[in-house]
């Protein structure tokens, strides 16, 4: 109708009304892609929510998981202070049962499940420009390099075998529960004490589970940071406690 209005406006050479049959096309068509701007933006609006909603509870279970890991490096490290000062006949050896926990196992650091999954999502699939705080994209940054160094810790793995070669002389292992497949061992503290390599050895286990507890708590503040500026763009109080 319209075009055909046009073209008998030109025929009557009716400029005038040709320009203002000229003029509602034009207003037709950015009208038009104006309620599409404002219909993609509203969608990119909801899913930008949707992945903050997804990052938030990331960077929650990141914090127990985290602090739960700070926490049995902490215990290890307390059960080798002991022992270091015991060897030393400064104090009481640790229990069997805590002596355990630490030096049958020292070369298994305790699991700290992080989760990366929205972010690795979002920088894979080119939507991290969804997340329009750029305070936001930049603590995550910063979190993805506190946890990059974090996990090449285990470059030092190899160093600390070395280190605890000495410990297999005085330990014994035994099964425990055959049923379940356990087993434990146990520790001549006294021929330890008669060794001048032990003491290393022990300062040497003692420092790998605080440079663990360091990287952690470095990733641990980032990950808060995260979470306090995700907390704030989602209109919510952080949990108490961080």
């Amino acid at each position: 109708m319209l075009l055909r209005r046009v073209r008998e406006h030109v025929v009557a050479h009716n400029w005038f009304a040709v320009m203002i049959d000229l003029a509602i096309v034009v207003l037709g068509i950015f009208i038009g892609m104006q309620a599409s701007l404002w219909v993609q933006a509203r969608q990119d609006h909801e899913t930008e929510r949707r992945y903050l909603e997804r990052l938030l509870g990331d960077t929650d279970a990141n914090v127990r998981a985290l602090e739960q890991g700070i926490a049995v490096n902490d215990r290890r490290a307390a059960t080798l202070t002991s022992l270091a000062a015991a060897l030393e006949n400064k104090g009481p050896a640790p229990s069997p049962v805590t002596l355990s926990d630490v030096m049958c196992r020292w070369f298994i650091q305790p699991a700290v499940n992080v989760h990366r999954g929205t972010y690795a999502e979002l920088v894979s699939s080119g939507r991290l420009a969804l997340l329009r705080d750029e305070a936001l994209r930049g603590r995550l940054a910063l979190e993805q390099a506190a946890h990059d160094e974090a996990e090449r810790l285990d470059n030092l793995a190899p160093a600390v075998f070395q280190a605890a070669a000495p410990l297999a002389d005085y330990r014994e292992w035994r099964i425990v529960a055959a049923a379940e497949g356990k087993v434990d061992c146990q520790f001549d503290v006294a021929g330890m004490r008669a060794d001048p390599r032990i003491p290393s050895m022990v300062a040497q286990l003692y420092r790998d589970q605080v440079t663990h507890k360091t990287f952690r708590q470095r990733e641990l503040a980032a990950v808060r940071e995260t979470s306090a500026r995700l907390n704030e763009l989602l209109g919510r109080r952080p949990q108490t406690g961080r």
